[in-house]
C-alpha cells in the first residue's frame, strides 16, 4: 500500500528539517576559515613594548632563575607576548638556543651590526665567550646572548643576561671596544686560552638582532 506523501505531513517536516541541519553543516565545514588580519605596531606601540621587555628583564636581575642565557631572553619575550622560535627558521646542525634564535631573526632579516640601529629592547650576540667545542681555539660562533635594556647618547649600551655568575648588568661599547671602563669582562680567563684571547664585550659582540 503506497502512502501519499501529501497525507502524511509530519514526515514532509522532518524531511526539510534534516536537509537544513545537512546543508547548515555542509557550510560550516567546508567554508575557509577568515584569515586573521594583523596590523604592523604603530612607532609608540614599539616603544612601549621595548619599554616593557626592558622592564621585564630587570625583574630578573640578581633572581635564580635556573634560566641560562637563551632561556632568559625567551622567557623575557614570551612574557610580554613575542616568540622568537619559529618553524620556518633554518635551524643548524649545531643547534642551541642561542643559534636558533639568530636563525629566527636571521630569516627576517632582523639582524644588523651597526650600534646606532640598536634600541632597548634589542638582542646582542656574542662569540667565544668561552670554548664550547673544547678544542682550545677561538672559533666558537653565537655563544652567547643579552638583552639591551639602555642606550645612551655615548654609544654606551647596557644589556642583561644570564650568566654562570648569575643574571646580571653589564656594558658594551663599540666605539671602544678593547677598553674595560665601558666594556664589562665577558669570558672567564684560563690558564689554557689562546694567545690573542678576547674577554671584553666589545670585543666578543658579533650582531645585534631585533623582532620590530
Amino acid at each position: 500500500m503506497k502512502t501519499n506523501p501529501r497525507s502524511n505531513p509530519g514526515k514532509i517536516q522532518n524531511i526539510l528539517f534534516f536537509l537544513i541541519i545537512y546543508f547548515i553543516s555542509v557550510s560550516y565545514f567546508t567554508a575557509p576559515e577568515k584569515e586573521k588580519k594583523w596590523r604592523p605596531l604603530t612607532s609608540r606601540e614599539k616603544l612601549e613594548v621595548r619599554s616593557r621587555l626592558a622592564e621585564t628583564a630587570r625583574q630578573y636581575v640578581q633572581k635564580r632563575s635556573g634560566l641560562d642565557c637563551s632561556g632568559l631572553v625567551l622567557k623575557i619575550y614570551e612574557l610580554n607576548n613575542i616568540t622568537l622560535f619559529t618553524k620556518q627558521a633554518v635551524i643548524p646542525p649545531d643547534a642551541t638556543g642561542v643559534k636558533i634564535i639568530f636563525s629566527t631573526l636571521k630569516k627576517y632579516n632582523k639582524i644588523f651590526i651597526s650600534p646606532g640601529q640598536a634600541q632597548k629592547g634589542d638582542l646582542i650576540f656574542f662569540n667565544n665567550t668561552f670554548d664550547m667545542n673544547r678544542n682550545n681555539r677561538n672559533d666558537d660562533l653565537l655563544t652567547h646572548i643579552g638583552i639591551i635594556v639602555e642606550k645612551d647618547g655615548k654609544g654606551n649600551i647596557s644589556f642583561i643576561h644570564s650568566t654562570s655568575r648569575g643574571i646580571r648588568y653589564d656594558t658594551m661599547n663599540l666605539s671602544s671596544r678593547s677598553d674595560n671602563r665601558f666594556n664589562s669582562y665577558l669570558r672567564v680567563k684560563k690558564t689554557v686560552d689562546q694567545a690573542g684571547t678576547k674577554y671584553l664585550t666589545g670585543e666578543l659582540f658579533y650582531c645585534f638582532g631585533t623582532a620590530f
